[in-house]
C-alpha cells in the first residue's frame, strides 16, 4: 500500500528495530509479526494496547446524537471511518452497502475519512451518491456522535496492528462488523458480527445479521460496553512506563 517514499522510510524502521534495546508492539498480533517475520527475540517485544478518552467516547443518546449532526430522519446508518489505503477495504464495504440496500433501501453509509478518486468514481458506480455521505476533519467529540448516532461500524479492513475505531465504537457501545483477521478479534472480542469471508457478500451478510436481529445487536452493544472497560490510556502509560525503567536503568 506504500509509496516508494515510505517504502524507504519503513525500511529505515525496520533497520531501527532490530537495532533497538526494546520494542512497544500494539497488539499480539503486531508482536507476533515482529518475531516470525523480522526474527526479533519475543523477548524484546511488550504488548502495550492503545486506549480512549473516557470523557469523550462513551454511550449517548443515539436520538440526540443524530439530531446533532443532521440525521434525526435517518432509518439505519452504517459507519465507516479511517484512511483509504486498499488495506481498509472502503470499496468491500461500499459494495456491500449496495447489497444491503436491497432490503434496506432507506439506509445511508457514513464515511469519515477522506475520499480518492477512485472510491468517488466507484460511488457513481454503484449510483449512490444520493445514499453515501463523507465527513473529513472532525473532531473527536464530533466522531463519538458519529460512532452513537450509527446502528454499526462496518470496518472492511483485511490487517490491523491494532483498529483504532473498533475500539472507540465499542466505547460507545456501537456493535462492528469486520473479519477475524489479524489484531481484530484482540480489540473486538468474541462479540462483534464477523463476516465469513473479506467479501461484499460476506459483510453484507454480516450487517443484515446485526440490522435485523435486535437481540443481538442489543447484546453486541453491551457487550462492546463491556469489553471496551479493557483498555485505557492509563493502563498504556503504565506498562510503557514499566518498559521505560526496564530499559533505562
Amino acid at each position: 500500500d506504500f509509496n516508494p517514499v515510505l517504502r524507504h522510510f519503513l525500511k529505515k524502521s525496520i533497520d531501527g528495530l532490530k537495532k533497538s534495546e526494546h520494542i512497544l508492539a500494539i497488539s499480539q498480533f503486531t508482536k507476533n509479526e515482529l518475531v516470525q517475520k523480522l526474527g526479533i527475540n519475543e523477548d524484546k517485544v511488550t504488548v502495550t494496547y492503545l486506549g480512549f478518552d473516557k470523557r469523550i467516547f462513551l454511550s449517548k443518546n443515539k436520538q440526540l446524537a443524530r439530531k446533532v449532526l443532521g440525521f434525526e430522519n435517518a432509518h439505519e446508518i452504517i459507519l465507516n471511518v479511517g484512511s483509504e489505503e486498499p488495506r481498509k477495504g472502503v470499496d468491500i464495504a461500499l459494495k456491500a452497502f449496495s447489497i444491503i440496500l436491497r432490503t434496506h433501501p432507506d439506509a445511508i453509509f457514513v464515511r469519515v475519512g477522506e475520499k480518492t478518486k477512485k472510491t468517488e468514481k466507484l460511488i457513481k458506480d454503484l449510483k449512490l451518491e444520493k445514499r453515501v455521505f463523507y465527513f473529513s476533519n472532525v473532531s473527536e467529540i464530533q466522531l463519538s456522535d458519529f460512532y452513537n448516532a450509527s446502528d454499526v461500524l462496518l470496518f472492511c479492513s483485511r490487517q490491523e496492528g491494532f483498529g483504532l475505531p473498533l475500539l472507540e465504537a465499542s466505547a460507545c457501545g456501537t456493535p462492528s462488523v469486520c473479519n477475524d483477521n489479524s489484531s481484530i478479534k484482540e480489540i473486538t472480542g468474541k462479540h462483534a458480527f464477523f463476516a465469513e469471508e473479506l467479501s461484499e457478500n460476506g459483510f453484507a451478510e454480516a450487517v443484515l445479521k446485526c440490522l435485523e436481529d435486535k437481540k443481538k445487536h442489543r447484546e453486541a452493544s453491551m457487550n462492546a460496553l463491556k469489553n471496551a472497560e479493557n483498555f485505557s490510556w492509563q493502563k498504556c502509560a503504565e506498562q510503557t512506563i514499566k518498559v521505560y525503567k526496564k530499559v533505562l536503568f
